[in-house]
This record gives structure tokens, C-alpha cells and sequence, in this order.
């Protein structure tokens, strides 16, 4: 088995890129792989099926063992070992005969002459009948170590066969056979039969010798050893009639313990359907049928290409359906052309711009079903905010379609809405199976599930700003990363409390905007000072370069960042603090930052932002649970997933409160008295709703303080009482690429 790790690849992905690499050794050795994110039932039964597979051999090994060749053969050897002419001359000799109360003895007695032809008849019947006897026990000694050896033999091959080159010593092992409750010695019997087959021929050779011997020494060597050397001949040549008798006695006892191994074998194969594993080859075929790009470098230029999936509609219909952000005729031929023959797969483009309105209005319908429903309580609340946090890592790496999760008071249940505490799963397509999956989760740890369909995205600023001063960005002001083509927005504007000459003033934004090599970062799970980027310059222009005609004007340098999920409550965290050359000497106020038990998440909050795309805008905060996965890549399939952020809602369909242009700009909660307490960092946004991070617990960590300078203060108060201010909107950015 090789177990496959991933934080931001999903589970199949991650081991379709290890099995690619690694085929020809997995192949071969038929390894199985195994995700840390996966339940390890598979595996468990696989090594269940392996072990009874193991045992069924066995088994079946010892029902061969039992059969009437294998029996045949090893009575076949005992006869040819045993029913010589020396054994049974020795077994006549050592005969001790007794003949109406008179002791004749062995041949190591002495002489004891017979003269009666009657007498000699009666003891040589004697003499014969009890070397049968020893000659039926030779017999019987014979074969039962020849069965013991014959069942050691099957069994240390099947051990060796199985488990190669483990060793096992086998002198432990005994048969010992039961009848009823009493143990019996094998064979005992098989004197009888033997008698049975001679009884005709001893009284002929009886007849013989009277004619033939007077008077006789009972005890001569010379004597017996005719005697011997003549039932020796009488059992050559009834040897194929001793041994289909002997075989059907051994047969006889073995009968019950064949039938105990027979029904010891059905028990083991029904066990083994139970638990058979699947067919990993048969799964990886189906998980190479989610990668359809033949030249995946002919998109690498295709920023409009936001995400691709491949699976099958509900109905069976295979598809490749492909989300574009804009209607790039383009991009649509590219991807065609460089996807592999499809064959009966279909190919469908989805314009995310234009599904947008469809979304927003179904979310436009859910939001006053929410508004509506009774207000989940804090107990219940906490019981699905602590599941979303500890599945849904798993639920992102399992399921490629969902892009976000959150709490939800409402859910659909056929055409009808209920209120109902669950949990909100946003998904690409929720008619659409990727290759490889199965169907989105009804339930998640008992909580219901309901399925709303969204995309997620970073934003990005657009290009112009409203900074009276180029070198003292303001906040909403486009900034960027030199000579790159991206942008964003600067959000709060922070000191530290204990100033020093190395760091006087600055700026929050997105990591995503400030960092170039951001992913890198998240890989890394650390704070960027604790990082070998640490190393590096991170210089931010502002404007930004594609912003100011492709002219950099240097303003600052990131000095800490992070991207990912921070602490051990693992807090969506995607932030960059920006230390600027030039400092303002105006006079400055320090906000507060919004205390969480302050906060309600009825819909009923107002919150503020002033974003270079959008402007300055409303929004109802209506969750602190919310998480997102952002794809960092459709070519490698990459993301970002994003914890226990708060959720934003646009208050009017046409009024979105967060669009591309945007990331980095500093959400305010609007306080009752007009008065603005800062909430967070806003950097992503499904169609739906916008992805605010937490930022308290950076900031008291940085030992930082948000700040507001006095002259934009009365800006502010205007921008929470009119809301959305139009004038200051611009036109939308084209994303960062993130390939």
C-alpha cells in the first residue's frame, strides 16, 4: 500500500498524479493506493479477503488432502512399506500361541512337536489368524503417519505458497481423529477385513499342510517361515482387494471430517463476497477518464478558463463541462482541440457570467426563505460550525463539484423549502458525477445537506485609483505585484503599537494579491517570516503595473503574510501586511476591531467595504462558518480551501457587494450609531456571497492597530449611511493568473 497525502489536491487527483508516476511499479506489484483523507475500510477488507483467501486454500488444500487419490496414494506407499515377506516372517515368529490350555510359545520358546494332523490344523489356524492380526496393525501403523505426513506436507506447501519465504515448523502438529465423543485409533479394525479376504485360502493351506508335514515343529523358524512366506503370497495376490477395503475404512473415518472442511469452505466463500475489495485497476480506468486534456500548455494562456469537470449526468451521459468566465470563443476552440477524442462524451461550455443572475436569483429566493426561518440557536449552532470544521477538509478532497460550505436555516426537499438547521454544500454542477466519485453527500455527520450550485473565485483590482498621493495608498487603492499582469486592493490601514524605525506604518491586503508565489506558501503552512521566502523581496507597486500603463512605482514591501487556514482553530487566513516607505503625520484614530460576541448572524448585521471595482457597498453578514475552496489551477488541479470565514450577502441582485477587483479590501461592520468597526479581509466570492477572513487574532499576534486617518473620516460616515456610492465603481479586472 502507499499512502497518499494532500492538502490541496483532491483524493483522486492526488493519486491518479502517483499512480502516473509510479504505474509501472504499482502494476507490477500490485499495490494498493490509499489517501489519508479515506476511511480505511478498503483496506481492511482487503487484508480480510487476502487472509480468508489464505485460509480458504488451506482449506481446500486439506479437502484434496482427504480424497480418495491423495488417500489411495499414501495407502499404495504403506502397503509397499509394510506387507513385505520380512515383516510378516518376523510378525509369524513372534506369534505366542496357546492351544487348549497348553502354552506353545514363539519360535524363541523351543520346540513343540505336533503328531495330530488335527492339532496342526487348529494351531496354524490360530498362527495365521493372529499374524493377520499384527500384520493389519502393521498396517494401520503404517498408514496413519503416512497421513500425518501426507496433511504436513499439504499444509507447510500451502503456507509456503501464500506467504513465500515465511518458514513454519510443523513438528507441533498431531492428527488425532474423534468418533463421537470417544478417540479411536485409525484403522483399528482393518485385521477384519483382511481375514475376511483370506478366510477361504487359510482353511485350503491348512488341508495343504496336513498332507504334507508329519510330524511338525510349531515353533521351527523353518516351519513358520513357510507358513508366513505363503500368507505373504495370499496378500500379493489379493493386494488391489486390500487396498480398495482399506481405503474405504480410511475413507469411512475421515467422512465427518471432510464434511466439517466442506462446510468450513462455504463459510469462507461467503465471507469472502462480503468483504471483496474493489478492482483498483477497474477504478483508476475510470479516474483516467477525468484527464481528457491531450496539450494541456495550449491553455496555459486561457485566463477565462476558470474550472473544468469530467463525469457523467445523472442519467448516465458522460460530459466534459467546462466553465468560462466571459463567452471565450477562443478558449472554447483551444480546449476542444486540445482534448483527447471524446468519442461519445459530450462537451458543454458554461458563460459563468451569464449563469451568475440565474444563481443570484435562486440565492436571492433562499436568502428570504432564511430571513424568515427561526433563528438557529448558539448550542446548535457551534454542533455544525465544529462539523463543517472537521469534515470539511474531507469533503473538498472528495468531492471535486464543492467549492464552498456553510450554515444554512432553510433546505430544499423536493419543490418544497423547509426550515431546517443544515448544511449548505456549493457546488459547480449538482446534476454532474466526476469520474471516479459518488453522488454529494445527503448528510454529513447527521446534519442534512442541501445543494446549491455557486463558483468561487479570488478577486482582483481593476485600474485606476483614488489616492491623492501615488506613494500614500489609500485604502481600496489598486496595488500589485511589479511588472506581473494582476492586481488587487489595499485594504486597512495599520501601525504598530510600538513603532520602530524599521517599521512605522502600513496596510493589510490578500496574500493572494501581494505574494507571487502564494501557493508556495500555503503549502508550507506558515507565516511568511517563518518561511525560506523570508529570503526574498516581496516589493508592492501602486498602482499596479497593469494599472499604470505597465510602469512600476515601488510603495512598500510585504513583511508578513499567510495563506491558508491559521492556528489551531484553523481560521481561513488570507492576508499580507505591506510595510510602505512614506508615513502620513495626519491626525489618526484606532478602531476597535469587532468583538464575535457582538455579532448576529440573522441576516439583520450591515456591513461596509470600498472596493476598486464596485465601490463602496452593503452587505448582510450572515455567517461565521463559511468555507470555500478556491482552484488555484485547472490544469493541476490545485486549490486552496478556507475555514470558518465570514459570509457577506448581497443585499440586492443588482447590487453585488463583492466582484473581481476587490480582494484585499477591509470589510466594516456598521455599528447602530453610524460608527464603523473593522471585521475582516475580503478576498473571495461565490456569486452568492462574499468570503470575509478573520483577522483579530493576526492582528494581536503582529501587535498591530487598524487605523483611520481623521481627513477620510467624514468619507466614511457617508459611505455607511448612503451605502452603495456609484461613482466610485470601475470596470471589472481580468483574474491573477494563478496557472
Amino acid at each position: 500500500m502507499i499512502l497518499v497525502h494532500s492538502d490541496s489536491m483532491g483524493i483522486i487527483d492526488a493519486k491518479l498524479r502517483v499512480y502516473q508516476k509510479y504505474r509501472d511499479y504499482i502494476d507490477a506489484n500490485n499495490i494498493y493506493l490509499q489517501h489519508g483523507y479515506e476511511e480505511f475500510d478498503e483496506i481492511v477488507q482487503s487484508i480480510a479477503y487476502t487472509n480468508v483467501s489464505y485460509f480458504e486454500g488451506f482449506v481446500e488444500a486439506m479437502i484434496e488432502a482427504f480424497s480418495k487419490e491423495s488417500l489411495e496414494a499414501v495407502i499404495i506407499e504403506a502397503i509397499d512399506m509394510s506387507l513385505i515377506e520380512d515383516n510378516i516372517a518376523k510378525l509369524c515368529f513372534e506369534v505366542s500361541i496357546e492351544y487348549k490350555n497348553d502354552f506353545v510359545g514363539t519360535v524363541n520358546t523351543g520346540s513343540y512337536n505336533c503328531y495330530s494332523a488335527f492339532t496342526v490344523r487348529a494351531i496354524k489356524q490360530i498362527l495365521v489368524k493372529e499374524t493377520l492380526k499384527k500384520t493389519a496393525k502393521l498396517l494401520a501403523a503404517a498408514i496413519r503417519p503416512g497421513i500425518v505426513h501426507h496433511i504436513e506436507s499439504v499444509v507447510q506447501k500451502t503456507l509456503v505458497k501464500n506467504l513465500r519465504d515465511v518458514g513454519y515448523d510443523m513438528s507441533g502438529i498431531r492428527l488425532v481423529l474423534y468418533r463421537g465423543n470417544r478417540m479411536e485409533f485409525p484403522f483399528i479394525t482393518s485385521f477384519r477385513f483382511l481375514l475376511t479376504i483370506l478366510s477361504g485360502w487359510i482353511q485350503n493351506i491348512v488341508i495343504f499342510v496336513i498332507r504334507i508335514f508329519h510330524p511338525v515343529d510349531i515353533n521351527s523358524k523353518e516351519w513358520r517361515g513357510k507358513v508366513a512366506e505363503e500368507i505373504y503370497q495370499k496378500i500379493l495376490e489379493r493386494r488391489q482387494e486390500i487396498l480398495a477395503l482399506a481405503l474405504v475404512e480410511i475413507l469411512n473415518i475421515c467422512w465427518q471430517t471432510t464434511e466439517d472442511l466442506k462446510v468450513i469452505q462455504h463459510r469462507l466463500k461467503e465471507f469472502k463476497r462480503k468483504v471483496l475489495p474493489s478492482d483498483q485497476k477497474q477504478i483508476i480506468k475510470e479516474w483516467l477518464k477525468r484527464d481528457v486534456l491531450q496539450d494541456k500548455k495550449a491553455l496555459e494562456n486561457h485566463p477565462s478558463i476558470m474550472q473544468y469537470i469530467a463525469g457523467h449526468r445523472l442519467d448516465g451521459q458522460p460530459v466534459v463541462k467546462v466553465f468560462l468566465r466571459d463567452n471565450d470563443k477562443d478558449a472554447q476552440i483551444d480546449f476542444k482541440n486540445a482534448c483527447y477524442d471524446l468519442e461519445d462524451t459530450e462537451l458543454e461550455f458554461v458563460n459563468v457570467a451569464e449563469k451568475s443572475m440565474e444563481i443570484q436569483r435562486q440565492a436571492e429566493k433562499m436568502k428570504l426563505c432564511e430571513r424568515n426561518a427561526p433563528a438557529i440557536d448558539k448550542k446548535t449552532r457551534n454542533e455544525i460550525k465544529q462539523v463543517i470544521q472537521e469534515h470539511g477538509g474531507k469533503i473538498y478532497a472528495t468531492y471535486s463539484n464543492v467549492v464552498g460550505m456553510r450554515i444554512g436555516k432553510v433546505r430544499s426537499v423536493g419543490d418544497e423549502i423547509e426550515d431546517n438547521p443544515c448544511i449548505v454544500l456549493y457546488c459547480l454542477d449538482k446534476n454532474l458525477i466526476p469520474f471516479g466519485e459518488k453522488p454529494l453527500p445527503k448528510t454529513i455527520a447527521g446534519w442534512p445537506c442541501d445543494i446549491r450550485e455557486d463558483y468561487v473565485m479570488f478577486g482582483h483590482c481593476p485600474n485606476r485609483c483614488p489616492a491623492s498621493r501615488q506613494n500614500l495608498p489609500e485604502p481600496g487603492c489598486s496595488i500589485g505585484i511589479p511588472s506581473v499582469d494582476s492586481s488587487g486592493s489595499v485594504g486597512f490601514l495599520v501601525e504598530p503599537k510600538n513603532p520602530t524605525e524599521q517599521f512605522r506604518c502600513g496596510f493589510l491586503t490578500a496574500s493572494h494579491v501581494a505574494v507571487k508565489r502564494f501557493k508556495e506558501l500555503n503549502h508550507h503552512k506558515s507565516l511568511l517570516s517563518m518561511s525560506h521566502l523570508s529570503l526574498e523581496e516581496h516589493p508592492i507597486v501602486h498602482p499596479s503595473w497593469q494599472d499604470n500603463g505597465h510602469m512600476d512605482n515601488a510603495v512598500g514591501q510585504v513583511v508578513e503574510s499567510f495563506c491558508g487556514n491559521y492556528g489551531l482553530c484553523q481560521t481561513g487566513l488570507d492576508f499580507a501586511l505591506v510595510r510602505i516607505h512614506g508615513c502620513r503625520e495626519e491626525e489618526k484614530e484606532a478602531l476597535p476591531i469587532v468583538n464575535d460576541e457582538e455579532l448576529d448572524f440573522d441576516g439583520e448585521t450591515k456591513v461596509t467595504k470600498s472596493g476598486r471595482t464596485t465601490g463602496a457597498t452593503i452587505g448582510d453578514l450572515t455567517d461565521d462558518s463559511l468555507t470555500v475552496r478556491v482552484d488555484t489551477s485547472f490544469l493541476s488541479r490545485g486549490y486552496i480551501a478556507f475555514f470558518n470565514c465570514y459570509a457577506v450577502e448581497n443585499i440586492t441582485e443588482q447590487n453585488a457587494f463583492f466582484r473581481q477587483g476587490d480582494s484585499g479590501s477591509g470589510v466594516y461592520v456598521m455599528e447602530k450609531d453610524e460608527t464603523l468597526k473593522p471585521l475582516g479581509i475580503a478576498f473571495a466570492s461565490l456569486f452568492s456571497q462574499t468570503a470575509v477572513c478573520k483577522i483579530d487574532s493576526i492582528i494581536q499576534k503582529l501587535d498591530l492597530k487598524i487605523v483611520r486617518y481623521l481627513d477620510n473620516k467624514q468619507t466614511q460616515l457617508l459611505m455607511s449611511q448612503t451605502g452603495n456610492v456609484t461613482e466610485g465603481k470601475l470596470p471589472e479586472q481580468e483574474p491573477m493568473d494563478c496557472v
